[in-house]
Formats: structure tokens, C-alpha cells, sequence
């Protein structure tokens, strides 16, 4: 008996191996490695975040088959997309043969470097993306038998983007002033840790309250929910509720904000409160100012849960003719609060700190 053998062979495209990278995928792939991780970070921030920007931000819709949507072309959207768009042809200069800025205006003054001009930008963006929010429909989330409006995830991710950009810019000013780049994410990762573990515990607690609170501060504040007769139309059931960005809470987060960045101030180079404001009283230290934050958002949050309630009541006894409205602060205010609480407390345990 005859066995016979067949071979079979593969080929492949020429210049190509399995296993292996387009050469230029892999060019590409070097190419962005060759950049500090905080021009990396700016970078992808930057273009996820426009592509973000053309879905819909705020939307509604009726069960009559009504409704529309507003993108992050829109409103204070407009200005974030822009300013994250810059942030990111910024950061991605050097993969065009420019190292800096400064290579496009030779005349910037020597204060204003990548890193600041990134760190500020993607600030911006963040607190424009944060008036859309609070702006658009009076940062109103809306449900109810005839159908509903909100915002969109897509929104809360580009937030998350602008944030990733001041991150990235932050990082981008700190390697140009230190001369040296974090390599990995991993690097970056124990970097942040470390820096916060050498915090005091007083720091910490105020940093990590208002964290939380700016979190928590796009859920739920305040919440209204009613079932009426609207138009003859017995039954109808709806509810609503807004974020902190509104009224008293804004001013409340406004205050949490200041005082975690006071806290922070040791991580960016300012030990001390006084670089901020020189002529504070010589009685006044860090301890005091982010302390007196900490109260100050205690009671902007209260009456915010005292007020709210009442600024909207007449105008839902106008359009709902019957049935009982439910009102009241919800989680997130009270939330906000400890974080309030948390912050005047680690205001109070920095006054045992050696002066800086």
C-alpha cells in the first residue's frame, strides 16, 4: 500500500509576521510612547472627549413620540469641547517635531509653559462642562407617566475626560519643573499614593471630603415626586430631582472645593496658605482657613436643604391642580454635609501641625 503525503503551505503577505505589529501601527505606537504620560494622558482625554462631544449630553422624550436632545456643542458644552480640543493638539506637539509651545509663540512670557496652559485649560473645561450641567434645564432631571429628560451618560464621561486633562496638565507642569518624566502608569499610580500618604491626617481628611463631595455632588440633591391630575387627566405620576449645582449647594461645593485645594497645597509647592493670599493676618493659618471652609459648606448645604423646597413650590402648584407633592433633600445633600463636617474636622486636627 502506497501512503501518499500531502504538504500544505501558508503564506503570508509579504514583509509581515504573525504575531507581530504593522510597521507603521508600531510607529505610530512608539511614536506616542516617546511622550511624558501626562501628555499621554491630555492626549487620549482629548480626542475620547470629542468624539463624546457629538452625542447627546441632555435628552428628552414623550410617550406621544416627542422629544430632542442637546450635544456638547452647546451652551457652556461649547466652550469645554474647544478648550479640551486645544488641550489635546497642545499636548501632542512634540509627535509633530514641536517640543513646546513656545516652538509656535516664541513671545509667550517665560511663566507660561505646556504644563500651565494644559492644567489651566482642562480646569476650565471642567468648569464649563459643570455651568452646562447646572444650566441646562436648571440641572433638572425629569420623569414621569408622559416621559422623561436627563442627562446622559455621555456627558458624565467627557466630565471625566476634562478632569483626566487637568490631571495630565498638572503632571505635564510638574515634569517640566522637576526635569523629570513619570515613565508607567504604575509609576504614576504610587506617585499620587505616596504623596497623599505624606499628607497629615488633617490634609487627608479635608482632601478626601471634598473628593467625595464633588463625586456625589452630579447625583441627587433635592427631589420632588407627585401623583396629580394634569389637564382633566386623573393618575398622572411624575418625579424630578436636581444635582448640587444649584442655588445654596453651589456655593456649599464651591467652599469644599477651595478648601481641598487648600489642603493640597503642600503636593504643588505651596506649603502654606499665605502663597495664595500674602496678606492674610499673621493669626490666620492653613488649619483656620480650610476649617472655616469646611463650616461655611456645613451651612451653605443646609439651607440648601431648608430653601430649595420652597423656590420651586409655586410654580408646581400652578401646573399640577391636584394631589400632594413630595419633596425633600435627598441623599447627595446629605452626603455633601458629611463631607462638610469632615473637612472642618481635619481643618481642626491641622492646628496641631508645625507651622510652615
Amino acid at each position: 500500500m502506497e501512503c501518499s503525503e500531502r504538504r500544505v503551505i501558508v503564506s503570508t503577505p509579504s514583509g509581515s509576521t504573525s504575531g507581530q505589529l504593522n510597521p507603521q501601527a508600531e510607529k505610530a505606537r512608539q511614536m506616542f510612547l516617546s511622550i511624558s504620560v501626562g501628555r499621554r494622558i491630555t492626549l487620549v482625554a482629548a480626542v475620547i472627549g470629542l468624539v463624546l462631544s457629538f452625542f447627546s449630553w441632555y435628552s428628552g422624550s414623550s410617550v406621544a413620540g416627542n422629544g430632542g436632545s442637546d450635544s456638547g456643542w452647546h451652551g457652556w458644552g461649547f466652550l469645554a469641547v474647544l478648550l479640551l480640543i486645544v488641550c489635546g493638539v497642545i499636548s501632542a506637539l512634540p509627535l509633530l517635531g514641536i517640543p513646546s509651545l513656545r516652538g509656535l509663540m516664541p513671545a509667550l512670557p517665560s511663566m507660561v509653559t505646556d504644563g500651565l496652559v494644559l492644567s489651566l485649560g482642562g480646569t476650565i473645561a471642567v468648569v464649563a462642562t459643570i455651568l452646562f450641567m447646572a444650566n441646562e434645564y436648571s440641572g433638572i432631571s425629569f420623569s414621569s407617566d408622559a416621559g422623561s429628560a436627563g442627562f446622559t451618560i455621555w456627558c458624565y464621561l467627557f466630565l471625566v475626560c476634562a478632569i483626566a486633562a487637568c490631571i495630565g496638565g498638572v503632571m505635564v507642569r510638574s515634569e517640566s519643573e522637576s526635569g523629570s518624566a513619570v515613565s508607567s502608569m504604575s509609576g504614576l499610580v504610587a506617585g499620587l499614593r505616596q504623596a497623599f500618604l505624606g499628607l497629615s491626617l488633617g490634609r487627608r481628611l479635608a482632601v478626601g471630603g471634598a473628593v467625595v463631595a464633588f463625586v456625589f455632588s452630579f447625583l441627587h440633591w433635592y427631589s420632588y415626586s407627585q401623583s396629580a391630575q394634569v389637564s382633566g387627566v386623573a393618575g398622572y405620576g411624575w418625579s424630578s430631582s436636581i444635582i448640587g449645582w444649584h442655588d445654596w449647594a453651589f456655593i456649599g461645593l464651591l467652599f469644599l472645593i477651595i478648601g481641598g485645594l487648600l489642603a493640597l497645597a503642600p503636593l504643588i509647592g505651596l506649603p502654606s496658605v499665605r502663597r495664595f493670599v500674602p496678606g492674610l493676618p499673621p493669626t490666620v493659618s492653613d488649619a483656620e482657613v480650610v476649617m472655616g471652609a469646611g463650616v461655611l459648606a456645613v451651612v451653605a448645604i443646609l439651607l440648601f436643604i431648608v430653601t430649595e423646597g420652597s423656590s420651586t413650590s409655586g410654580y408646581f402648584s400652578a401646573v399640577y391642580t391636584s394631589g400632594a407633592l413630595s419633596k425633600g433633600a435627598s441623599y447627595g445633600a446629605y452626603i455633601g454635609l458629611i463631607c462638610g463636617v469632615a473637612m472642618a474636622a481635619g481643618g481642626y486636627l491641622m492646628r496641631s501641625e508645625p507651622a510652615a
